[in-house]
């Protein structure tokens, strides 16, 4: 994924809590390793670029790119949305103007909650241990519930996108004998 000092993020193997999170100039230089530890996904970077959102074990971790402790935002949530992957958005992500934090229930209900964030934070105040249901997620300071199940948030809580799928069969009407 493209961060916002337009470097590509990376984890380098897709097998589950097997690969390590690099960072890249877009000419190919600079390549860096930023988390010692094996992680599963990554969900995001931070506006700011100091955070990445990533799978690590069973759950979602922050970590910080400048070297220090994790934040865990959930000990259990950590998805790609099995076999809906591609239409379940990521359990953490942020506006590009980091006003909004957006973090996707996906392990249960489907709901996608913005979460408005003061200047310069990355997270509001979680509580210990993290995130454990929905309802600490709507207990949050001026969470909102996203009315459309597995929306993909943009610059602010009314503008996302989602799929429909309609599946259309026996479209032809074939006459039998």
């Amino acid at each position: 994924m493209f961060g916002p000092d337009d470097a590509i993020y990376f984890v380098q193997s897709a097998m589950p809590d097997a690969g390590l999170l690099f960072r890249i100039n877009p000419d190919g230089t600079g390549l860096r390793k930023l988390f010692n530890d094996r992680v599963g996904f990554l969900y995001g970077v931070s506006p700011d670029g100091k955070w990445a959102a990533l799978w690590k074990g069973k759950g979602v971790a922050l970590v910080p790119l400048a070297g220090g402790t994790p934040l865990d935002l959930c000990s259990t949530c950590g998805t790609v949305g099995a076999e809906n992957r591609g239409v379940t958005p990521p359990v953490i992500s942020w506006s590009r103007s980091g006003r909004y934090l957006y973090l996707h229930f996906a392990w249960t209900t489907r709901d996608t909650f913005a979460i408005p964030l003061a200047d310069g934070q990355v997270l509001p105040p979680l509580p210990r241990g993290g995130i454990q249901n929905v309802d600490e997620i709507s207990a949050l300071p001026g969470a909102q519930r996203i009315a459309q199940l597995r929306a993909f948030m943009g610059e602010d809580p009314s503008v996302y996108v989602f799929m429909r799928a309609m599946p259309q069969r026996n479209i032809y009407r074939v006459p039998l004998p």
